[in-house]
C-alpha cells in the first residue's frame, strides 16, 4: 500500500476528519508519541462538538498533502537560497550557496541568520520532528508571506524555485531531507526496530494506535457517566413521572426547565418547611387560636367591604 493511496482515502473521508492529522503527524514523525495522542484526542472532541474548536482546528482537518514522502524519482541537490523576504531579519539581496557534490559549512555569530535559513529549508523541504514557525522581522512594519528563491539541481539541470510558505508543496523540494539537532533528538528518543513494512501500512498502523487511544479515553468517560444513580420516587400520576419515563437523547433542555422550580418557588420551600414544623409541633387549640387571631385582625376590613357593598 502506497502513501498516495492512503492520502487519497483520507481526503475522501466524510467523518473522523481528525484521522488526516493523525496520518500527517505519523508521516512527519515516523511514530506518534503521548503528546500527539493527547492532541489528536482533543481534535476528535472538537469534531464531535464535545470541545470548542480553536483557531487551529481548520488546519487539523485540512486535506492531506504528503508531497515528498513517497518514492523519489530523481536525485535532487540543493544549490542556493536567495531573494529572501519576510523571514526574520534576513536581507533579500544575500545569496547562500551550497556545494552540490560536497560538504558546505555555514558559520557565523549568534543572530547572523543561520537558524532563519534552516527554518526556510525545514518548511520548504522534508524533515523529521516538528516544523519550526517562521517569524517576520519585528523591526519592520510591513509583513507578508515568507518567501525565497531556492535553486536546486536535478540531474545536471538547475531549477530556480520561487518558494513561499503559503504555496502548495513541491515534490522536488520535498525530496531534500533536512537534518538538525531537533531531528537527532527525534531519532534517538524512541526505540526503533528493524523491519520492512510498506510506507502506507506504517501510516495506518500509527492511525490505529491513535484510534485505540481515543477509544480507550471515550470508554473511560462513558463509564463515569454510566454510574447508576437512583432517581427519587415520583407519583405515577405526576407530570414529572411521565417526563422521566420518556427521557432520551432527543430530550431538550427547555423540556427539563419547564418542570423545574422557579426562583420564587425554590425560595418558598424553606418558609413552608418552617411553617410545617410549627404546625406539627402545635396542638389543635393553639392552631385554632392563631387563625382566630388572624380573622379578628381582618374583621374590620371585611366589615368595611360589606358596608360599601
Amino acid at each position: 500500500m502506497s502513501i498516495g493511496s492512503v492520502v487519497g482515502w483520507a481526503n475522501k473521508l466524510k467523518k473522523n476528519l481528525w484521522w488526516r492529522y493523525a496520518i500527517k503527524l505519523a508521516a512527519e514523525k515516523g511514530e506518534l508519541g503521548d503528546d500527539d495522542f493527547v492532541l489528536l484526542l482533543a481534535v476528535a472532541k472538537m469534531e464531535q462538538g464535545l470541545k470548542d474548536q480553536d483557531e487551529s482546528y481548520a488546519g487539523y482537518i485540512t486535506p492531506l498533502d504528503l508531497t515528498g514522502f513517497g518514492k523519489e524519482q530523481n536525485a535532487v541537490n540543493l544549490k542556493s537560497i536567495g531573494k529572501v523576504s519576510h523571514v526574520s531579519a534576513l536581507v533579500s539581496d544575500a545569496l547562500l550557496e551550497f556545494e552540490t557534490n560536497g560538504l558546505t559549512a555555514v558559520y557565523g555569530d549568534n543572530g547572523s541568520g543561520k537558524s532563519s535559513y534552516a527554518k526556510i529549508l525545514k518548511n520548504a523541504c522534508l524533515t523529521r520532528g516538528n516544523t519550526p514557525k517562521i517569524l517576520p522581522n519585528i523591526y519592520e512594519e510591513e509583513t507578508g508571506d515568507p518567501a525565497a528563491e531556492i535553486s536546486i539541481v536535478i540531474g545536471q539541470e538547475q531549477h530556480d524555485v520561487a518558494w513561499s510558505l503559503s504555496t502548495v508543496a513541491r515534490e522536488d523540494l520535498k525530496s531534500i531531507r533536512i537534518f538538525d539537532n531537533t531531528s537527532a533528538t527525534h531519532y534517538i528518543s524512541g526505540e526503533d526496530t528493524i523491519e520492512y513494512k510498506p510506507a502506507g501500512m506504517k501510516l495506518l498502523s500509527q492511525l490505529m494506535r491513535a484510534c485505540e487511544f481515543v477509544r480507550t479515553d471515550s470508554d473511560i468517560q462513558i463509564r463515569l457517566y454510566n454510574t447508576a444513580t437512583p432517581l427519587p420516587t415520583f407519583s405515577s400520576a405526576s407530570k414529572v413521572f411521565t417526563f422521566v419515563s420518556t427521557l432520551s437523547d432527543k430530550t431538550k433542555v427547555e423540556d427539563v426547565d419547564a418542570l423545574c422550580l422557579s426562583k420564587e418557588q425554590e425560595d418558598s420551600i424553606q418558609v413552608n418547611h418552617a411553617e410545617l414544623v410549627k404546625l406539627k409541633t402545635s396542638t389543635p387549640e393553639q392552631i385554632r387560636k392563631v387563625y382566630n387571631d388572624r380573622c379578628k385582625g381582618l374583621q374590620p376590613l371585611l366589615d368595611r367591604e360589606l358596608t360599601a357593598a
